[in-house]
């Protein structure tokens, strides 16, 4: 069961950053988590203006990715994306589909079934394999003891125009690319290794 103190402790950690799929009332609406007046509450981006809940529901009932948890002790500072095989998924998921998570891997070599790594490395994951991850409202324990996660389904699934799936896509892209772009004022990189590394580039810029 989803709680209202699950979701404060999940915010606290970054939640508000990552696109919630919800219905509400006969609607289905994709937006953030946010804080207003001491209150956690879901703001609607409007992303999904006149659809229903039966659009999305293959994406929520057989799209598992896996699940955002705050799983502590890693290296990296924000909420952790795990993969299906470390959560304990409810509906079973066919073979090839199984499959297909289990092919899907990063340039490093991570699998997307086996992932466990910081969210925005999963997300971009699954966007450079043409997945749309959106979370829903749905609790899922996953392999960490007392640790209940929010699940993450692919919204490629759902019956929405294509228009509507480009406009998430550069939602969620422009959310992930925030943690993977490194400006150069972010690297400790002093005069004389600056110019070794980018001396050669800024010659043939100027020329």
């Amino acid at each position: 069961m989803l709680t209202g103190q699950m979701v404060a402790k999940l915010f606290l950690r970054g939640l508000g950053e990552l696109l919630v799929l919800h219905n509400v009332g006969g609607q289905a609406l994709l937006g953030q988590i946010a804080v207003e007046k001491n209150r956690t509450v879901f703001k609607d981006r409007g992303f999904l203006r006149g659809v229903t809940p039966a659009q999305v529901a293959t994406a929520v009932e057989f799209g598992n990715l896996g699940a955002v948890a705050d799983i502590g002790g890693k290296d990296w500072q924000t909420l952790t994306f795990l993969g299906i095989t470390r959560c304990r998924i409810p509906s079973d998921l066919s073979a090839t589909r199984t499959g297909l998570l289990r092919e899907t891997r990063s340039v490093q070599g991570d699998s997307l079934a086996s992932f466990e790594g910081s969210w925005y490395r999963g997300f971009h994951l699954m966007l450079e394999h043409h997945f749309l991850p959106v979370l829903s409202m749905i609790p899922l324990p996953t392999a960490y003891p007392g640790a209940t996660g929010l699940a993450v389904c692919d919204l490629k699934l759902s019956t929405l125009p294509l228009a509507t799936m480009q406009r998430v896509h550069d939602s969620i892209r422009m959310a992930v690319d925030q943690y993977l772009t490194v400006e150069v004022e972010d690297l400790a990189v002093d005069s004389e290794d600056f110019s070794t590394l980018f001396g050669t580039f800024l010659k043939s810029d100027a020329s």
